[in-house]
């Protein structure tokens, strides 16, 4: 019988960074990877399956808007840094890998943190169901490194309760915990780069310290 491949189609939105509806996703458990197979022993007639392993999985916790500012009282004395972003938002996505390497740059020092904020509140769409697509953009970028938020706060509910009303947005908390500097400026809102703005005022603070 001849097969004819399946196409996947990805659809970005190009216009602003507001966070398009999200287009449901297939009710679909995807497959473990597959183990490697051995022998059977004599006797049996079946192979033995290994289970598959891997040493650097992609996290991601889905968690609300409360608990992931609490990641910052988790990491005294290195500075954090939030990057709030959507999968249908370009120059969210243009920027991403520049978290990445800030994080690779400073494993120690600095605590890098992912916040998607693909979910619109509608509980027909879960975050977990919003998961896939969302690896798949951290898994193209390498971010095995960073910590991962899928945000079970509705984008609309955190705009009603942060200094801005789209993406991106960029936090950094200096070693105390004090949030220090945002991304954009409400005053100037020009678009920001990792290159130009947050990795300078990152290792701005790693050279001056705060002091409690």
């Amino acid at each position: 019988m001849r097969h004819v491949p399946a196409v996947t189609i990805l659809l970005v939105a190009l216009a602003g960074c507001v966070p398009a509806e999200p287009t449901p996703l297939p009710q679909k458990v995807t497959p473990p990877a597959e183990a490697p197979v051995t022998e059977p022993p004599d006797g049996q007639s079946e192979p033995i399956m290994v289970p598959a392993t891997s040493a650097n999985e992609l996290k991601i916790e889905i968690l609300d808007w409360d608990q992931t500012q609490a990641i910052v009282a988790e990491s005294p004395g290195k500075v954090v840094v939030f990057d709030l972003w959507s999968t249908s938002c370009p120059p969210c996505l243009r920027e991403l890998p520049g978290l990445v390497a800030l994080q690779d740059k400073y494993p120690d020092s600095v605590v890098c943190v992912s916040v998607s904020l693909d979910f619109d509140g509608d509980p027909k769409i879960p975050p977990s169901q919003l998961e896939p697509a969302i690896r798949e953009v951290l898994e193209k970028v390498k971010a095995h490194k960073v910590r991962n938020v899928l945000l079970s706060t509705s984008y609309d509910d955190l705009f009603k309760v942060i200094e801005h009303q789209s993406m991106p947005v960029a936090y950094i908390f200096d070693q105390t915990g004090k949030r220090v500097v945002m991304f954009p400026d409400r005053k100037d809102p020009v678009e920001f780069t990792y290159a130009g703005d947050i990795t300078p005022a990152v290792e701005k603070l790693l050279a001056e310290p705060a002091t409690p």
